[in-house]
């Protein structure tokens, strides 16, 4: 039980981490474009803790809630590899580029943000109930 607690306080402090990292590249990006790549890395890292996270957590756990959370950051990334050239060329066909960047925008970063910020709520809520559990003498 201890390492579960430890664990889970170390998960919920590395993922708090990359996601001040990422909001930090994604406010540089807002001001300059050239800042674009460390947007993109800071959003890799944060999805590939988490994936990690949730595959150690709920084999840990045995949580069914984290391999929920792993098959929709699985479909997320399968509907990105489709649907991202599908937007790109439609952009180049047509003259809906605001149409277009607007919502690939959604979908390149609304999408992984809510999920993000799902399953960090997720850590945390696992966290505070596992550090606030009383221990019976049988626990011990």
């Amino acid at each position: 039980m201890k390492a579960i607690k430890i664990a889970l306080k170390l998960d919920t402090f590395i993922q708090g981490v990359v996601i001040l990292a990422t909001i930090v590249a994604l406010v540089a990006l807002a001001f300059n474009k050239e800042y674009s790549g460390y947007a993109w890395k800071a959003f890799f890292t944060l999805g590939g803790v988490q994936i990690l996270s949730a595959i150690g957590m709920g084999l840990a756990l045995y949580d069914s809630k984290r391999g929920e959370h792993i098959a929709y950051s699985l479909g997320y990334f399968l509907g990105f590899v489709l649907l991202l050239p599908i937007l790109s060329g439609f952009a180049a066909i047509t003259n809906l580029n605001t149409t277009t960047i607007v919502l690939g925008g959604m979908y390149v970063f609304g999408i992984p943000a809510f999920l993000a910020i799902k399953y960090f709520n997720m850590t945390v809520r696992d966290m505070i109930r596992v550090n606030t559990v009383r221990r019976s003498f049988w626990d011990l």
